[in-house]
């Protein structure tokens, strides 16, 4: 899971971009958690939300950008909208929000289910919510949240990480890369970054000694460059003799028909 810091100023547009995702659909309004006032309409609509929200914001001139509006995400379907809502609840207290106003969007437009969160930040006694290393805290109480231990995770990415073939430092990061992470190098050591936080480090030795194992197959690097030549060409629309190789991957991966419109390229 992911929780993820949108955008933030004092006009609360989340309030209208989260009713227009509702109105098409895409989108259900899952919460309404402390508009005291609004009790009093049957039905408050989008613009009533953000004249409430702008209004506690007013209480504290001082703070600039005043809308908190966060993504909280989870993998596939892994979690209920239900669950992700309650998850949501939880974040907002921990993170100083719950007695102030604020609202839970469940989106459904996106293969990840996802909730947004939109409230202020002006609590009604005219103080602020704290604000300081927000997105570290956010991600450090999410993962507390739903027992996740990130730093025992990327010590397991990366010894996963070394057990590849690569033949330089830069070739180890893009791996680190698909796998989420960044990193940058101090003291002898590439230290890995996630979730804003730096969550293991490796000693450059051990890197440098992994390039140093590596030897690629000859044989095998040949056959993947000649697979990669011969698709360019496909795709470049120019006639071309196959190679031999490509005609028996035909005869075994591919229909008749298929063979039939390969071979019209020929020369």
């Amino acid at each position: 899971m992911i929780v993820q810091f949108l955008s933030s100023n004092s006009r609360f547009p989340a309030v209208k971009y989260n009713a227009d995702k509702v109105a098409s659909g895409k989108a259900e309004l899952m919460s309404v958690i402390n508009f005291q006032s609004l009790s009093v309409l049957e039905k408050p609509r989008a613009a009533d939300f953000k004249s409430y929200l702008q209004m506690i914001g007013t209480l504290n001139p001082k703070v600039r950008n005043k809308q908190l509006h966060v993504s909280i995400m989870a993998k596939g379907t892994s979690l209920s909208k239900h669950e992700l809502t309650d998850i949501a609840h939880l974040w907002l207290k921990k993170m100083g929000y719950a007695d102030n106003p604020y609202l839970i969007y469940f989106h459904n437009d996106n293969p990840n289910n996802h909730v947004h969160i939109i409230s202020v930040r002006v609590c009604k006694d005219r103080k602020s919510v704290p604000s300081s290393y927000e997105k570290f805290r956010g991600s450090v109480t999410l993962h507390e949240l739903i027992g996740f231990d990130p730093v025992a995770q990327a010590k397991v990415d990366a010894n996963n990480a070394l057990t590849y073939g690569f033949t330089s430092l830069d070739q180890f990061k893009i791996l680190l890369k698909n796998m989420g992470y960044s990193g940058y190098i101090k003291d002898s050591a590439l230290h890995i970054v996630k979730h804003n936080r730096t969550l293991h480090s490796i000693d450059l030795n051990i890197i440098n000694d992994c390039i140093k194992m590596y030897h690629p197959l000859v044989e095998a690097t040949s056959a993947l460059q000649q697979v990669f030549e011969a698709a360019l060409r496909i795709v470049s629309g120019k006639p071309f003799r196959h190679p031999s190789f490509w005609h028996l991957y035909l005869r075994k991966n591919l229909n008749p028909i298929s063979v039939v419109y390969y071979r019209r390229w020929e020369i």
